[in-house]
């Protein structure tokens, strides 16, 4: 802005195209958004000048034009405005030294030809002044051809600043186009009012034509709001939407119903009256009956289920308690959308799905200003008028998976929705009046804690639902998978019967997951080829063994083999927790001669890196316990992997597992194969807690492992988990061992064989099934 000179004027209107005279100001400085701005004493004509009006508006504007003629005697300067801009770009074209690129914007071709033809309507005997007509003639009109239009028409100096205050066209045009409609209507009334009175007039009495038209309003306005409300029964609204229905309904007998307000109001009032403002549905409170529908259709999920126990004991004994919000988090597959429909079906209340997975408009979630075209309200009162109840259940799916850009934070935006202290009177954008969501249950999923934000983890109860045991997924599969694939896919003719050793075939050999997603698909697409087998020849397989299952599927997905089974040397098999459940992790260590360099590779972040850093340190300092050369640090470089390097890796809990590997490499000591572990270390070589350990005790179970190493800190953990997996011997009578270790030295007496001891693990084979 240091070519151009300031000009404030105050309660000057602003236009484009025509000579505007402003008296000289006496007002020589204002300021707008914490900026200062001063008129400039000395201006000449021709001067290119930033005319700043007054009063403003939140958007600072200004128009750029030059001056035309300064009348000194009459205290008067003739301006022309060029262009509109917004003070806050000029600050920043300024701050950056850059030139003010304007934005070349086109007005939409619907509200141009409204605009023409409203415009028709208003001169009706084709008097507009010559420029108007040029400018209507226009087939493309951009911003700088639309603000002279606007400066043509007569508008209050309100009026003028809204528009030109707009930041964009389409919402200038759309202020403009109100105006414009505003007038019509009114000429098209009076134009009405005027034909009626002189059908009626007897004679030319002044009094009896004001009667008159007096009377035909009152006919009119009344004719027109029994019409509207003669069929809306407000008596159950709340006071607030009430006077708010009122209104909008009262607005709407003035206007035509071919403007587009009236359409935006019509679908407001519409919208408001089909939400279930005082309808609550009875909720089931047999806490008999609710426990044996959640038994009959999901097997353990014991703590989700006394969860929804106690939430019924409570609202049994006290009706007025608030919504109850539930997170669900486990990982994909383990039933916690069916388990929100199984709660709602149990409670016999009605039951709505919001998918938050992807969202990253906050409107999406408060709703959109009524203003606009195409608004919509939020997805959570969207949700309540779908359930036609005020004591529905919600579900939030994949909250943790909301995102974040420039339109707002969707996360923040349902603190709100969640928070039991402001939800009993939630304002979406949209509604516009407050809305009673407390009585509403919450039902939250998620994969994660990690990724839902501390602000709003801390309005929900967070319920964790681990990875389905083997035992588990057997009884999932024999109970409800395999009788609706028979279902499905028309098997029930041939009645076949999947042996358990064909179940746990499919279960170990072609599915690694937490859930039963997977092996669903599996038994789906076993019994189509069943199916199509029986069609094509009339086969029938009435028993599925393993040998049959190999035979349709095809080669296995994840068989034992695929682990090395052999004793190595700087080897160890670590144990990580993914949003999918537990996985094998081997870590690799090699050294050889060098100057003390430690590379690590695989896409290690930086808590595994330092935990590699505390791993080195360990050694250096129990080099001599360890049977390793004090020295090794300056003579030899070691390197740390851990394959699948296209996937980043993370955490502290692998700790263990690479000092295990580094001893082993340093040492010539081999690992034992059948050993996996996992845990946190300190440099005094003590082992800490970690989580997800029921999944990394599922992922070593699904491996074949034959010794779980674990930290004792997760005892109580462990004690838990140990009655929910019932470990059996296997086929050579060894049962898998879980052992708790306090320290290193532990790990390294479980994990580490001797160096006299030159065994090799027995190649396991997956047994015949043919």
């Amino acid at each position: 802005m240091n070519d151009l000179k300031i000009l404030i004027a105050e309660n000057e209107l602003p236009c484009l195209g025509l000579p505007l005279v402003i008296q000289i100001p006496e007002l020589n400085t204002i300021e707008l958004g914490g900026v200062t701005f001063r008129s400039d004493p000395d201006i000449s004509v021709g001067d290119t000048v930033l005319l700043i009006p007054i009063p403003q508006t939140e958007n600072h504007f200004g128009i750029i034009g030059e001056i035309k003629r300064i009348n000194p005697g009459k205290g008067t300067i003739i301006f022309v405005g060029e262009r509109r801009t917004f003070l806050e770009d000029l600050l920043i074209a300024q701050d950056k030294e850059t030139l003010i690129i304007e934005r070349t914007e086109y007005l939409e071709e619907a509200i141009w030809d409204e605009i023409k033809y409203r415009f028709g309507l208003i001169d009706e005997e084709g008097l507009l002044s010559p420029d108007l007509a040029m400018y209507l003639a226009a087939d493309l009109v951009d911003e700088d051809l639309f603000f002279r239009l606007v400066g043509l028409y007569q508008l209050h100096y309100d009026q003028a600043v809204e528009i030109y205050s707009s930041r964009t066209l389409i919402e200038a045009s759309a202020i403009f186009l109100a105006f414009l409609v505003e007038d019509t209507e009114r000429l098209s009334v009076l134009k009405s009012l005027d034909n009626q009175v002189e059908n009626k007039l007897k004679d030319n009495s002044r009094k009896l034509f004001l009667r008159e038209q007096l009377n035909i309003i009152k006919e009119e306005l009344g004719d027109e709001i029994v019409h509207e409300s003669e069929n809306v029964d407000l008596s159950k609204l709340p006071p607030e939407v009430r006077e708010e229905v009122e209104s909008c309904l009262r607005r709407l007998s003035r206007l035509s119903p071919e403007t587009l307000e009236h359409s935006l109001l019509r679908s407001y009032v519409d919208f408001v009256l089909r939400l279930p403002f005082g309808q609550l549905s009875p909720i089931n409170c047999d806490l008999a009956q609710v426990k044996y529908q959640l038994e009959k259709y999901h097997l353990g999920l014991a703590k989700v289920k006394d969860r929804v126990l106690e939430f019924l004991a409570v609202r049994h004994l006290n009706p007025q308690n608030r919504g109850q919000i539930l997170a669900l988090v486990g990982p994909p597959g383990v039933g916690k959308t069916s388990l929100a429909r199984s709660i709602a079906a149990a409670l016999e209340v009605p039951f709505a799905s919001v998918a938050l997975g992807g969202v990253r408009d906050e409107a999406e979630i408060r709703g959109h200003r009524r203003t606009y075209v195409g608004a919509m309200p939020g997805r959570i009162i969207q949700a309540v008028q779908s359930a036609a109840s005020m004591n529905c259940l919600v579900l939030l799916d994949e909250i943790d998976k909301i995102g974040l850009d420039g339109k707002g934070d969707p996360a923040s935006a349902l603190l709100e929705v969640l928070d039991v202290e402001q939800n009993f009177a939630y304002r979406d954008v949209y509604l516009g009046v407050p809305f009673d969501l407390s009585k509403i249950m919450f039902i939250a999923t998620a994969n994660s804690v990690d990724m839902i934000p501390d602000a709003l983890l801390d309005r929900l109860d967070v319920i964790e639902i681990s990875s389905y045991t083997l035992l588990e997924k057997i009884a999932i599969a024999n109970k409800f998978i395999i009788p609706r694939q028979i279902k499905d896919s028309g098997l029930r003719v041939i009645k076949p019967i999947l042996q358990k050793k064909a179940l746990i075939f499919i279960i170990e050999r072609y599915t690694s997951e937490s859930g039963v997603r997977g092996l669903e698909r599996e038994i789906a697409t076993l019994f189509r080829k069943i199916a199509r087998r029986y069609v094509e020849s009339g086969m029938q397989h009435r028993v599925i063994t393993p040998a049959l299952v190999r035979k349709l599927l095809g080669p296995t997905k994840n068989d034992p083999e695929q682990r090395c089974l052999e004793d190595a040397v700087g080897v160890a098999m670590g144990l990580a927790w993914t949003t999918s459940g537990g996985e094998m992790m081997p870590i690799e260590v090699s050294v050889a001669k060098g100057s003390g360099n430690l590379t690590m590779t695989g896409q290690l972040g930086a808590v595994m890196q330092e935990s590699a850093q505390a791993a080195m340190f360990y050694v250096r300092a129990h080099a001599k316990e360890l049977g390793i050369n004090a020295s090794f640090y300056q003579d030899i470089d070691i390197h740390i992997h851990i394959p699948n390097g296209a996937t980043p890796k993370d955490g502290p809990s692998a700790g263990v597992t690479i000092l295990i590997a580094m001893i082993s490499a340093l040492a010539k000591r081999k690992v034992s194969a059948d050993v996996a572990m996992t845990g946190e270390i300190t440099l005094r070589g003590d082992i800490l807690v970690v989580g997800g350990l029921k999944e990394k005790i599922l992922a070593a179970i699904r491996s074949g492992i034959k010794t779980i190493v674990v930290p004792d800190a997760n005892v109580h953990e462990l004690e838990e988990i140990e009655k929910e997996l019932i470990l059996k011997p296997d086929s050579e009578g060894n049962k898998v061992k879980i052992m708790r270790a306090k320290n290193v030295e532990e790990v390294i007496k479980i994990a580490l064989l001797t160096k006299a001891s030159r065994r090799k693990s027995k190649n396991v084979t997956a047994e015949s099934e043919s």
